[in-house]
């Protein structure tokens, strides 16, 4: 009996892992269902041809360490199902490489991923999302490059979308529309012609350690801000926004959170639903604060404010109600005058308008 249950053992490992150097699906076996854990190991590949059909169960994970090829083509796409939207998906901690491939399953980039998406469209259970992010000793972060490619939500929170961090991204000629969102926050980061329409959260959530350069792209009719942009706690860290940027018809323009501006930036003044630069909590804590034709508004909670945050004469901060600066700028105030020194920044107003 003992006997029996080894073989039978053994014989259910071998159906939920890829033996061999390179395994191919093909469209005349569809589908090709995962059920429990299907391993393609270090040194092998998985080569998916045009109009394979893969369907992951719940609870159920296609597991990479070594590489996925979907091979799809403009008249046959690879299509990858998740039964739900958390425990199916792809989990790459080695290579994907994927074409003309709709993804419907959450996918999960790993320590050591790389992720490569050329003209792929996300959708349904289609979230890329790294979630809690813990990297192991003697790991890289993943790295993810998206061309081409387009996040089409179904109008609800549970949008397929672009959640990431402490990745290296690349994103060009890729869209997110009707409630996807794009969030890669912190990230090494490299956008370009990229769009975001009808988003219910933000429409791009941004963030680095180091100065970022946000140029040709467009964020329009977001529930939330256009451009949400964080940084640095320790040092300061500032965006420079090119001129070919559109920022229209979103709750604000742009939302700072531990992050700045550099003075350089097109700032839109009108088209938006709320014309102001949303300041929260810790967007004080560094970075610059140029004056635009706008204010700066905070709504949220107290506003903390450390020395490292720098803001120019003449610009205006609009407080909501109940609202106050937290106790370090208060302590700032104190050293300065001990120093007989005047204080740096300027007088806050305090209205609970917008404009």
């Amino acid at each position: 009996m003992r006997t029996i249950k080894y073989l039978l053992l053994l014989s259910s490992f071998g159906a939920a892992t890829a033996f061999g150097q390179t395994i191919t699906w093909t469209a005349a076996t569809n589908p090709h269902i995962v059920q429990g854990t299907y391993t393609v190991p270090t040194g092998q590949t998985l080569v998916m041809e045009p109009g394979v059909i893969v369907q992951i169960q719940p609870n159920s994970t296609l597991l990479v360490y070594g590489t996925v090829i979907a091979n799809g083509t403009t008249t046959s796409h690879v299509t990858i199902t998740g039964a739900d939207n958390y425990s199916a998906s792809i989990d790459a901690k080695g290579a994907l490489n994927f074409a003309f491939t709709d993804v419907k399953a959450k996918v999960v980039p790993d320590d050591n991923g790389v992720l490569l998406f050329s003209d792929c469209t996300f959708s349904s259970n289609g979230t890329v999302f790294n979630g809690t992010v813990i990297q192991a000793t003697g790991t890289r972060a993943p790295y993810l490059q998206l061309d081409r490619c387009a996040f089409t939500g179904d109008g609800t929170f549970a949008s397929a979308s672009l959640y990431l961090a402490y990745a290296t991204v690349v994103l060009r000629d890729t869209s997110f529309t009707n409630a996807s969102y794009c969030s890669v926050s912190p990230g090494y980061l490299f956008v370009d012609n990229v769009t975001s329409d009808g988003s219910t959260q933000f429409g791009l959530n941004l963030g680095s350690d180091s100065d970022l350069f946000i140029d040709n792209v467009s964020v329009t009719n977001a529930s939330y801000a256009g451009l949400q942009l964080s940084g640095d706690t320790r040092n300061g860290t500032n965006v420079l926004i090119g001129t070919n940027v559109t920022l229209e018809g979103n709750e604000f323009p742009i939302h700072l959170t531990t992050a700045g501006l550099y003075a350089g930036s097109s700032v839109p003044v009108t088209g938006n639903v709320n014309n102001a630069i949303h300041v929260s909590e810790f967007a004080g804590v560094g970075g610059h604060w140029p004056k635009f034709g706008i204010p700066y508004y905070n709504d949220g909670a107290p506003l903390t404010v450390s020395v490292l945050l720098r803001i120019d004469p003449g610009v205006t901060i609009n407080m909501a109600p109940f609202l106050h600066e937290r106790h370090w700028l208060r302590r700032w105030d104190a050293r300065l005058r001990h120093a007989g020194r005047t204080h740096p920044f300027p007088t806050r107003q305090r209205s609970s308008k917008l404009v």
